[in-house]
């Protein structure tokens, strides 16, 4: 009987063991995890913080062409309106003159 109690006793001994080095084992893969979630979360914002900030320059290279556009585009006709208004301003004086005249 005293062998079997010395046998158990050993088992429960090595049974301890082993709930103690799973525990430590355990604490050890958690603080692994941990530290991959917190690399993977610092790899995701930094690769937002490029991905926003590519898209911010492409926005902006895009607006500015955009705005040269405009601005040529109001060039050319008021290029347009100071050429026609150097060809006809004397038509168009006549015929804002007769209409005054005849109202």
């Amino acid at each position: 009987m005293e062998h079997v109690l010395k046998r158990l006793s050993e088992i429960e001994s090595a049974a301890s063991s082993i709930m103690d080095s799973v525990d430590v084992k355990k604490k050890e893969l958690s603080l692994a995890m941990e530290q991959k979630i917190r690399d993977f979360d610092e790899s995701v914002e930094k690769e937002t913080a490029a991905t926003i900030k590519a898209l911010q320059k492409q926005l902006h290279e895009q607006i500015s062409l955009d705005l040269k556009t405009q601005e040529e585009k109001t060039t050319e006709c008021l290029q347009a309106l100071e050429k026609e208004y150097e060809e006809k301003h004397i038509e168009l004086a006549q015929i804002i003159f007769q209409s005054l005249i005849n109202e």
